[in-house]
Formats: structure tokens, C-alpha cells, sequence
């Protein structure tokens, strides 16, 4: 993708992202101008690419938040060298995601003659000039995914280019792996995805809720029960009727459950 193709604007989510990042590492907080140019400017690498950049820098920038720093940390798709050698000159049985770049390398490269050695040579040379020719050109590479011959595998390395920013997870490759992801892509401008209800209005909540109510009210009954008495009234008691004062306690705290009990009953 070059940056001269129309741009698919970030989302609500991730613009506030941004926002709460230049907090979180310390510095002021952008005015709308400030905001408004960040995210013209950022906007073409894709929400995934973004937000993985953000993470970043929230975890790695200490004080002022600039836009190279959010830039230098943005995935452009563009493996290293080394990574890039690696995923072209696999076996037919690996799964891998590389780029135009890396695959037009691996062509000059493999004409070379000689040992791995000087095929190796002649691919960095070739990445290394074909990449810098295109970031000076303002063009994006190509994400090529490659489905090797061990299917197992196939996901777990599309899931790992999704997290490193090389591939949307709307893409039809990984669709199939993120649903919840092309279902929110799906829906209308500006329609929130469902939420989920929040714990208070779930009926286990409620359900809990009553049965400590009930406890509670179980406990002022009996405490209701227990008068207290003054000094004087204490000493006009008759030894029957504290005997039969003390029997009425003992009963009492017979009914009262204990903490384990109370707390299995509130827990459920």
C-alpha cells in the first residue's frame, strides 16, 4: 500500500488511544490540533500497526510523547534481514508471512552461483537496497502469505503476524482466525459493538444480593432479641430470671452461623 491510496480513517477506540498514551507517558495533553495531525499522520498504517506501536511506547517512552516515537515503533511490515532470509528459504513445509520485498530478493538471490553462503550475501544486499528504494519512494510492501504443507502450524504463525502488526486479522487469510475482530469491522460507521451486561445486572449477582440481605436481616432479628440492661436493672434481677436470661442467650448464639457457614450461603 502506498501512502497515496485512500486511507481507511482509525478507529474511535484507537484515536483515544493515542490520546491516553501521551498521558501515560508523562507528558501534557495534546490539543485537538495536536490530535487531529497525529492521527492524519499515522492513520495509513492500520489500527493494528497503531495500537501495537502505542503499547510500546506506553511501556518504553518516559515523558514527552512525539510522533517519531510512536513512528519508530510502528511495524511496517518490513521484517529484517535476518527474519526475512529465514522466511523465504524454508522448507515447502512451513507456513510463513513475508513481502514482496523479501520474495524479490529470494529471486536474485537464488540465481547466484555459488555456496548458501554467497546466496546469503547476494539476498541481504538485494533486501537492503530494494527496501530503502521503496521507503524513499513512500511505498509500503506487500504482505505475502505463504501456507506451507504442515496445516498445524498454519495458524499459530498467522496469529503471530496479526499480533506483530504484518497482517490485518480482517484479511481473508486470518479471517477465519479472528471473527470478533471482521464482525466489528462489519458493522455500520459509528455503531458500538454489543457490550456485555456488567456483573450487577447478571442474576447470580442479584442472587447473591438477596441472600445476604436476608443473613442481614436474620442477624438484626436476633439482635433485637438481646436487649441490653443497665447496671440498675441488673441488680433487681432475680436468680431465675437470669437463669433464664442466660438460657435465652444460649439459644440465640446457637442460631447464629457461623463465619464459614455465612459465607457459603452468600458466595453460594
Amino acid at each position: 500500500m502506498s501512502q497515496t491510496e485512500t486511507r481507511i480513517p482509525l478507529r474511535s477506540d484507537t484515536v483515544e488511544m493515542i490520546v491516553l498514551t501521551s498521558e501515560i507517558c508523562g507528558g501534557a495533553r495534546w490539543s485537538d490540533e495536536v490530535q487531529f495531525y497525529i492521527k492524519e499522520q499515522i492513520e495509513h498504517y492500520g489500527d493494528t500497526a497503531v495500537r501495537h506501536a502505542l503499547k510500546r511506547c506506553q511501556l518504553e517512552v518516559k515523558g514527552l510523547l512525539s510522533l517519531a516515537d510512536i513512528i519508530a515503533r510502528i511495524p511496517d511490515g518490513r521484517p529484517p534481514v535476518a527474519v526475512a532470509y529465514a522466511q523465504v528459504s524454508g522448507s515447502e513445509a512451513d507456513t510463513f508471512v513475508t513481502t514482496d520485498e523479501a520474495l524479490r530478493a529470494w529471486g536474485i538471490a537464488s540465481q547466484t552461483d555459488g555456496d548458501k553462503f554467497a546466496q546469503r550475501q547476494a539476498f541481504d544486499a538485494a533486501y537492503k537496497e530494494i527496501c530503502a528504494a521503496n521507503r524513499i519512494a513512500g511505498i509500503f510492501p506487500k504482505q505475502i502469505v505463504s501456507i506451507g504443507q504442515d496445516k498445524a502450524r498454519a495458524e499459530a504463525v498467522i496469529r503471530a503476524a496479526v499480533k506483530d502488526g504484518m497482517l490485518q486479522p480482517t484479511e481473508p487469510v486470518a479471517a477465519q482466525y479472528f471473527p470478533e475482530e471482521v464482525a466489528r469491522a462489519a458493522l455500520p460507521a459509528g455503531t458500538a459493538p454489543k457490550q456485555l451486561p456488567a456483573p450487577r445486572h447478571k442474576p447470580e449477582y442479584k442472587a447473591r444480593v438477596n441472600r445476604s440481605a436476608e443473613i442481614t436481616a436474620m442477624l438484626a432479628g436476633l439482635a433485637d432479641k438481646v436487649k441490653p440492661i443497665d447496671d440498675k436493672s441488673a441488680a433487681q434481677l432475680t436468680a431465675a430470671e437470669i437463669q433464664a436470661r442466660m438460657r435465652g442467650l444460649e439459644e440465640l448464639s446457637a442460631r447464629i452461623p457461623r463465619r464459614a457457614d455465612l459465607q457459603v450461603k452468600i458466595n453460594g
